[in-house]
């Protein structure tokens, strides 16, 4: 009769945290729905809601670079930051830039598309691994497993999308496109931020918008 309680319990046991973990992966799988929906209704303030603090900091280092960082500054940063804060110039006059604080410049860019443009409709979140308030997610892009994981964590008691998370594979695909095509870095940066923005790229690029 004791085994039998004892293995009872432990049924239960398993049971209760099978469905706990269930919870939690629909939660993480709600988060990046509401961020995804977001992003291709271009509602800028409603993704930046599903965004963690971590990638919150990061775009306040790039609203201050971007109002502040002069040519020497701007070349040191990586190539992403690059992007971030040049696409921030041709994409927001200086006044814009010089009235935005965090939230609104954060709102602004997802609301173009810069650094979010690959989200599609048809990608979801598969193969959820939870580690207390910590989670990584397999993205599943057309039905179909890439081996790309999006990282979430658990902030005031809701999931919360690590956008930066990413930015590691971008940097990398960036760098081995840049090395065949034969130009400089800058070169190639500028002949990308020409195309996505069809705004011409000058010597204001390289220009702090507090100057103005």
């Amino acid at each position: 009769m004791l085994r039998f309680i004892n293995i009872l319990i432990v049924f239960l046991i398993v049971t209760i945290s099978c469905k706990g973990q269930n919870n939690v992966k629909s939660l993480i799988n709600q988060s990046f729905k509401r961020y995804q929906t977001a992003l291709l209704n271009k509602d800028g303030y409603d993704a930046m809601k599903c965004i963690d603090s971590k990638s919150i900091e990061y775009y306040n280092f790039i609203l201050e670079e971007t109002k502040n960082g002069d040519s020497t500054e701007i070349n040191s940063l990586s190539l992403i930051d690059k992007v971030m804060v040049w696409a921030s110039r041709l994409l927001a006059s200086p006044r814009e830039i010089n009235s935005f604080d965090t939230n609104d410049f954060i709102a602004f860019l997802m609301g173009k598309g810069i650094m979010t443009k690959d989200i599609d409709e048809n990608d979801s979140i598969g193969n959820i691994t939870v580690y207390g308030d910590f989670a990584k997610g397999e993205l599943i892009s057309n039905g179909g497993k890439t081996s790309l994981y999006y990282y979430f964590y658990k902030e005031s008691g809701q999931w919360k999308f690590d956008l930066i998370s990413s930015f590691g594979i971008i940097g990398y695909e960036l760098s081995t496109m840049i090395e065949s095509s034969g130009m400089t870095e800058n070169e190639y940066l500028f002949d990308v931020l020409n195309k996505f923005t069809g705004k011409k790229i000058n010597s204001d690029i390289w220009k702090k918008t507090e100057s103005y």
